[in-house]
């Protein structure tokens, strides 16, 4: 009877281990596929935020090409500013020239007539 029993027991125990080692098994293949969840999550969540960030950095390159040519803009309009100072100077001066070259000429006539 003591032998039965021991047997009995003994054949229990082992069925016990059996289970845990199962369940470990088990667990161990739950954890495995927490972690493939939680990965795939930081994945998914790591995509998302380097797509924000090409899209920023798009937006920011559209913004900075907007800024290049507003300041294109400005140094035309600067360089045209200052061509036309630069032509206005000069007609003045043409027609400073024309005066005196009338003057000297007027000159010119009066001593010939006082020569003659």
């Amino acid at each position: 009877e003591e032998a039965a029993a021991t047997a009995q027991f003994v054949a229990k125990q082992k069925i016990l281990e059996e289970e845990r080692v199962e369940n470990e098994k088990l667990a161990e293949k739950e954890r495995a596929k927490q972690k493939a969840r939680e990965d795939a999550a930081a994945t998914a969540q790591l995509v998302a935020k380097q797509k924000i960030l090409e899209e920023e950095r798009v937006e920011n390159e559209k913004l900075a090409e907007k800024e290049r040519a507003k300041q294109k803009a400005r140094e035309e309009a600067a360089a045209t500013a200052q061509l036309v100072a630069k032509q206005k100077m000069l007609e003045e001066e043409r027609v400073e020239n024309e005066k005196l070259a009338e003057k000297e000429q007027a000159k010119q006539n009066a001593r010939e007539e006082a020569a003659a």
